[in-house]
């Protein structure tokens, strides 16, 4: 799972970091920024799974960042901040948690938990959505790799170019893991 990272504090950023890279493994920290600038073109660049913002951040705020992206939709957010003021104003911008710094071991798991189930039903509904265009007798199983044969079966031009938009979509490339 892809994470941004953004709080206007060096040493805030590399603590988080650093917890994700021992509490949760599955979390592939792609980029630490400290303005909203820089997160909003990170999250133009690359694909992003969940998004770890602060509500202060020098003049600026998290909700800023909310409200200045134009793209696609934006991913799971969890706020990581010191200000219990600001949680009701997060849930309505539909975050996914909310943690209080110092951030708690425990409840960053359960957050990156919540984040991971989230990814888990949206690629779900990618899949299945690029499985109303594939031929009838083809299934779709991304823990296996794919194989020749199943490459012929792809011959009819709606379902490949469904299948691409598919791997375009979820970029991480489980379907090459080994079975």
């Amino acid at each position: 799972m892809n994470a941004l990272l953004l709080d206007d504090e060096q040493p805030v950023l590399e603590s988080l970091a650093g917890k994700l890279g021992l509490f949760c493994p599955e979390v592939n920290v792609v980029a630490q920024c400290n303005t909203v600038d820089e997160a909003i073109a990170i999250l133009s660049e690359e694909s992003i799974d969940v998004l770890f913002l602060d509500v202060n951040l020098n003049g600026e705020s998290g909700f800023d960042l909310i409200e200045k992206w134009d793209g696609s939709a934006l991913p799971s957010l969890i706020f990581t901040t010191a200000h219990d003021e600001f949680a009701v104003k997060a849930i309505k911008h539909a975050a996914l948690d909310y943690l209080l710094k110092p951030i708690d071991a425990e409840e960053l798991v359960k957050a990156v938990r919540k984040a991971g189930e989230k990814v888990g039903s949206d690629r779900q509904e990618v899949v299945s959505e690029a499985a109303k265009g594939a031929p009838k007798n083809w299934s779709f199983q991304p823990q296996k790799a794919c194989t020749s044969s199943t490459l012929k079966i792809l011959s009819d031009v709606k379902a490949v170019l469904t299948i691409l938009l598919f791997i375009w979509q979820i970029r991480p490339v489980f379907w090459l893991q080994k079975p």
